[in-house]
């Protein structure tokens, strides 16, 4: 019910290619969102899908994180070196050592 390591899974790739898009690709990101915090009620599903990151105990309305919650927190928490975000200078930074790792590993490629 709380560990829920597909949604983490999930994030990861998402955050993984979004921090790729800004660093490679230029693109500005001012935020991200997950689809929904908690569990709650949908139309089709009614209260038997739970898609949040947060669990819902519907009998007692009590909220848990979920390991997704945990992971979010942890890595945007981490983020643009300890601030809620980076400034166009440390992305600037971060692009510049980017382009030089992948130029590295190029490199080592068709040495090898």
């Amino acid at each position: 019910m709380l560990k829920d390591d597909f949604r983490v899974s999930y994030f990861r790739g998402y955050v993984e290619a979004a921090e790729r898009a800004v660093l490679d690709d230029g693109v500005e990101l001012t935020s991200y969102a997950a689809w929904s915090i908690l569990d709650n009620f949908e139309w089709r599903e009614g209260y038997s899908s739970r898609f949040g990151i947060v669990y819902t105990d519907y009998a007692t309305q009590q909220r848990h994180p979920k390991d997704s919650a945990r992971w979010l927190s942890r890595k945007f928490s981490s983020s643009g070196k300890g601030k809620k975000t980076a400034s166009r200078a440390e992305i600037e930074e971060m692009r510049r050592e980017r382009k030089k790792l992948l130029a590295e590993e190029e490199e080592e490629r068709s040495v090898a």
